[in-house]
């Protein structure tokens, strides 16, 4: 369970160092509302199975930097929903080792780069502008081309005007 809890509190840190007025307080369980108690972990929902996270959702918090690197470390993480954060720059490449993953919302944030293929084979449930919980979403961020092919469909608005082109 440590492991995992270092991991929320990555998603804590990058966004004090970034955004901190931007974070969420209703998150926190008691009315304490200090560093100190959200450091507790009290983020957004979270189930837990055998002292591993199954499912985190924190849309709409606040978040802000990047999305940690030891994030592959939830080996046991099924649905995350990092929706309409300020989230920035690239996934990290351990976020494709989650063979467990099935459920991925990162829609409206600020994440850039290209996406990995192995998305085409991880995630089957992808769709586009919706709140559907049973269903993964990319859409409104920074994405450059090229496109997975399986991914075209679902890549929605981005904006693509910080992307190098081949041209």
């Amino acid at each position: 369970k440590t492991d995992n809890l270092n991991i929320l509190t990555s998603f804590i840190d990058s966004s004090l160092a970034n955004f901190p007025d931007s974070l969420d307080f209703s998150m926190l369980s008691d009315s304490t509302a200090s560093i100190e108690d959200l450091k507790k972990l009290e983020l957004g929902e979270q189930l837990w199975s055998s002292g591993k996270l199954i499912y985190f959702d924190v849309r709409d918090r606040g978040l802000s930097g990047g999305i940690p690197e030891n994030i592959g470390d939830l080996d046991s993480l099924y649905s995350i929903n990092l929706s309409n954060n300020n989230l920035r720059g690239e996934l990290p490449n351990s976020i494709y080792t989650l063979l467990n993953l099935y459920i991925i919302n990162i829609s409206g944030n600020q994440l850039h780069g290209e996406i990995n293929p192995i998305f085409c084979t991880i995630i089957d449930n992808w769709e586009i502008n919706g709140l559907n919980p049973n269903r993964s979403y990319l859409d409104n961020n920074s994405f450059c081309p090229p496109y997975q092919e399986c991914l075209i469909p679902y890549m929605g608005e981005q904006d693509t005007s910080e992307c190098i082109t081949g041209e």
